[in-house]
């Protein structure tokens, strides 16, 4: 009599069925790591003075780049690093700490 294992066709149906989960998971972790862009509605800026202070104070924050200001609309854009431990809190907080206040957040 034959083990489950050593019979050649369940064999190969454990390895295909290894290998889905493992491609899977693969594909899982990119996922949960791609880059996310933010975007924060601020209250206070007037000049690019002050979109100038917002963006210094975003960008020391670990994991951001790509800061863009908009004072005609309030809006800070910026790309967090998918591995990044910053979240909308902290970046909301680098804000309000700069003297600006923070309308709303949403993660595109």
């Amino acid at each position: 009599m034959t083990s489950f294992f050593m019979t050649s066709k369940r064999w190969i149906l454990l390895l295909a069925v290894v290998s889905v989960l493992i491609a899977s998971g693969i594909a899982w972790t990119e996922l949960a790591h791609r880059p996310r862009t933010i975007v924060i509605s601020v209250d206070g800026m007037s000049c690019e003075g002050c979109a100038s202070t917002v963006r210094e104070s975003i960008e020391k924050l670990p994991g951001v780049s790509d800061v863009a200001i908009s004072v005609e609309r309030g809006e800070a854009e910026l790309m967090l690093d998918g591995w990044s431990d910053t979240t909308n809190a902290n970046i909301n907080n680098a804000i309000e700490t700069a003297g600006y206040k923070v309308i709303a957040t949403a993660n595109e």
